[in-house]
């Protein structure tokens, strides 16, 4: 790229068409209304120049409107297959602890016979359920996000215009920790109600 005057151009150009300024290229801020700008510009033209000038505007809406549907149509797949897998290992720590449930009987009887109460039953599967799922969260944010990173750098590797970077998207961190709270609530929600609604006599006579 080589930065010269305009006056200085048009003096060494080899003719006049080659002189004359045909392109104009605008780069806007992200998150800049593309549309807007460009009938902002469009109307300058027409007011100062009228028909006496030939001129065109192109915001390429036509491709950023096929690249919003792909990047609409790309979050709703990930956002499917997302809740598929918080649905998947949801009901994998329900079984769990559903099991866990059973096998533990006469401890849960053992328990409401010393006077532990259904809440504090209800808390303790809950409580429990809830640090499974924020172990397995935690465990499986690391690997994604490490995963994700790589698979920029090698492809950075590959394509030159590609650059890498280390980027840690705060919102997506705070989705992924609420997403680990609410699955591990639910998760242990059924098992906890089981636990907390057993008798004592029919939980002391269990084997």
């Amino acid at each position: 790229r080589v930065i010269i005057p305009h006056t200085y151009f048009q003096t060494v150009a080899e003719n006049f068409w080659q002189s004359q300024l045909r392109e104009v290229l605008i780069g806007l801020r992200p998150g800049s209304d593309v549309e807007a700008t460009a009938k902002s510009i469009r109307a300058y033209f027409d007011k100062k120049y009228g028909k006496s000038g030939r001129f065109r505007v192109d915001a390429d809406s036509v491709l950023l409107a096929q690249m919003s549907r792909f990047l609409n149509l790309f979050t709703l797949t990930l956002t499917i297959i997302a809740l598929i897998c918080l649905s998947v290992g949801g009901i994998g720590i329900m079984n769990m602890m559903l099991v866990s449930v059973a096998e533990r009987f006469r401890e849960i009887g053992l328990r409401k016979a010393f006077g532990a109460t259904d809440s504090q039953i209800r808390m303790l599967f809950l409580s429990e359920s809830l640090a499974l799922c924020a172990i397995a969260g935690v465990i499986g944010l690391l690997i994604g996000f490490v995963a994700y990173e790589l698979a920029i750098f090698a492809a950075s590797k590959f394509v030159a215009k590609l650059g890498f970077a280390w980027v840690a998207e705060p919102v997506a961190i705070f989705i992924s920790l609420v997403s680990i709270v609410v699955v591990g609530i639910l998760s242990g929600l059924a098992p906890a109600i089981k636990a907390e609604k057993l008798q004592i006599a029919e939980a002391l006579r269990s084997e």
